[in-house]
Order: C-alpha cells, then structure tokens, then sequence
C-alpha cells in the first residue's frame, strides 16, 4: 500500500500528460481535415474572379493594387508636423540649463 501513495501522484500527472498530449493531437487531425476540405472547396470555386476569392497573387497578376487601403507614412500619427515632439536631451546640472 505504500507504494500506491508514492507512486499515484505521478501516474496523476502522467494520465494527465497524456490526455493533453492526445487532445492536441486531435485538434491538429481535425483542422488539418478542415483545411483540407476548405482548400479543395477554393479549387471547385476556381473559376470565379480574384476579388471574390481574395486571393492575393491572383490580385498582384491582375494589375490590382491589394494595397491601396494601407497607410502611408504621412499618414500615421508619428509623422504629423502637429503632434509635439519632446526633446530626449538631458539637461546639464552644471550649467543650469
């Protein structure tokens, strides 16, 4: 009976291991079969134009720009000539400054 109290706390973990290590398996069978199904559902649906499928490439070969909603860097906050810069500077004890 001894061994029973000793060696239970570890064959607690070691199920417990196992039953993540399996479910996380499962998950990654299972999505992979999604993917696939996904995947093989685009290919029946090749036919359609780029714009409804989104698919990148098919835009860039098309002459479409896929970025003209970004951003420019004239645009963003950090470069606006209104927003206050503070100077990272130390000022020098000795000369009061």
């Amino acid at each position: 009976m001894e061994y029973v109290k000793v060696l239970l706390p570890s064959i607690c973990v070691g199920l417990l291991f196992w039953y993540v290590i399996r479910s996380v398996v499962r998950a990654d069978s299972i999505e992979r079969r999604e993917m696939d199904r996904f995947y093989s559902e685009n290919e029946d649906s090749a036919g359609e134009s780029p714009e409804s499928t989104g698919d990148l490439n098919d835009l860039r070969s098309s002459g479409a720009d896929p970025t003209h909603d970004a951003l420019s860097a004239s645009d963003s906050p950090a470069h606006d000539s209104t927003v206050p810069v503070e100077s990272t500077s130390r000022k020098d004890p000795e000369h009061g400054s």
